[in-house]
């Protein structure tokens, strides 16, 4: 076996990254742009696309019209817009988008935001043509018990791991049909915090249901702005 040795010595010059001048011109556009549309907004949006990218917005419209917003619902397949209706209306995530369709046939990755990191896995399955939830797990909240289908009663035990911004995990007690801020019970328990998974033990009292199932649903929220930011939630059945 040969070992060729390349001698380098002397030659840092040309291994120095290459450094982009800006070009000050440019530069003083950019900012003027930008200074326009923070005073003036729309106005100067217009402005501007009509400028440099030689786009009419005035004739076009920004809003996005309904036809287009349902042409692009038909354009998706129908899981990832149950999916996708399940965090903005179910869970109240501020603006959900999809992480990954890629998992399995009936898990749909979401995240909160785009910028948030936690991905909540959305389980879907389908009956007839028609596809709905079944479920949601996040890593960060791992419920070992109840176990989806169990017969719960008031207050229901709930155990497992988890980690949130100090420590805290919310809580709430849903009955079959209610959405976010419909409840039988809420509340929030500790469990590890930063990163780092620690145990949770929790009893959730909640009022007796109308009807005979719900959800067990456990969320971590934004330090930032206090929306959700993933989710566990698993049916029960009540006692």
């Amino acid at each position: 076996m040969t070992i060729s040795t390349l001698d380098l010595r002397g030659s840092r010059d040309q291994l120095e990254p290459r450094r982009v001048a800006l070009d000050p011109a440019v530069v003083d556009v950019v900012r003027g742009i930008l200074e326009r549309v923070r005073s003036e907004g729309d106005a100067a949006l217009i402005e501007a696309t009509r400028k440099f990218d030689r786009l009419d917005l005035d004739a076009k419209g920004l809003r996005v019209t309904a036809a287009e917003i349902d042409a692009a619902v038909k354009a998706c397949d129908a899981k990832t817009v149950e999916a996708l209706s399940f965090a903005r209306d179910y869970l109240a995530m501020p603006a959900p988008v999809v992480e990954s369709t890629a998992l399995s046939a009936r898990v749909v990755e979401v995240r909160a935001r785009s910028d948030r990191p936690s991905v909540t896995s959305v389980t879907v399955a389908e009956s007839g043509g028609n596809w709905y939830v079944t479920g949601a797990r996040t890593r960060n909240i791992d419920l070992v018990s109840p176990e989806p289908g169990k017969r719960v009663h008031s207050p229901v035990r709930v155990t497992g791991t988890s980690t949130a911004f100090e420590a805290q995990v919310n809580w709430e007690v849903r009955e079959e049909g209610a959405g976010a801020g419909r409840k039988l019970g809420e509340g929030f328990f500790m469990g590890g915090s930063n990163g780092q998974f620690g145990p949770f033990d929790a009893q959730l009292a909640f009022t007796t249901p109308s009807r005979p199932s719900g959800t067990i649903v456990l969320f971590t929220r934004s330090a930032e702005d206090g929306s959700v930011v993933e989710a566990t939630v698993v049916p029960v059945a009540f006692e």
